[in-house]
């Protein structure tokens, strides 16, 4: 996967025109999932993810290869055997992986940050969103909560967890029953370091 989307990153710069003549642009997940006319090696684009406009918009690589196993967050199963998978621009979009109002469960928090991690990149998520889940911070990733992050869990919003060189930079964050943010030291031999928490209300 990370491969895939690294790869295309370069040809879509190298293919902007004819790309932009031959994606197919849906409202939302749901629409392209029940689109029957998808092919192979072509390109989809979505304006949002559960909505048109709710900012989970996303740009898809159709294929029917089938080493692709779908989790139906990143990696979407579509009729006729196709799979659309989410190719990532200059940040990651948590958006475009459904973290978005009461729908930014574990998994699809956790998928976003993965990709974010593994492609080195810097993940958003730029509307409001609720969750019992944590988001954990491993080493060398850069987040940013534009909106507002409910947490509802009774652990902490922001897990710090035996990292380096992260930042958390967030709008405003409450938690009902838990606390706001915790670093996490497993052991004396590990260590939490020059990371860095800017938020203007918790």
């Amino acid at each position: 996967y990370q491969n895939l989307v690294e790869g295309f990153d370069s040809r879509i710069t190298q293919n902007e025109n004819m790309i932009e003549k031959t994606t197919i642009i849906f409202d939302n997940i749901a629409d392209m999932q029940q689109f029957e006319n998808l092919k192979p090696n072509t390109y989809a684009a979505t304006n949002g993810y559960y909505a048109s406009g709710d900012g989970g918009c996303g740009f898809y690589y159709i294929t029917d290869d089938t080493p692709y196993v779908t989790n139906n967050i990143d990696v979407i199963n579509c009729l006729e055997n196709m799979t659309a998978i989410l190719l990532t621009d200059a940040v990651v979009n948590a958006a475009s992986f459904g973290c978005i109002g009461n729908n930014a469960t574990e998994q699809r928090i956790n998928r976003a940050l993965e990709v974010a991690q593994n492609l080195n990149k810097k993940i958003i998520f730029p509307v409001s969103f609720n969750t019992n889940s944590s988001i954990i911070v491993d080493s060398n990733v850069n987040v940013e909560i534009s909106k507002t992050l409910e947490y509802t869990g009774n652990d902490a919003a922001i897990i710090f967890d035996d990292c380096e060189f992260s930042t958390v930079k967030a709008n405003k964050i409450i938690a009902e029953s838990g606390i706001g943010v915790k670093f996490y030291q497993h052991d004396s031999n590990t260590n939490i370091k020059y990371c860095t928490l800017d938020c203007l209300y918790i």
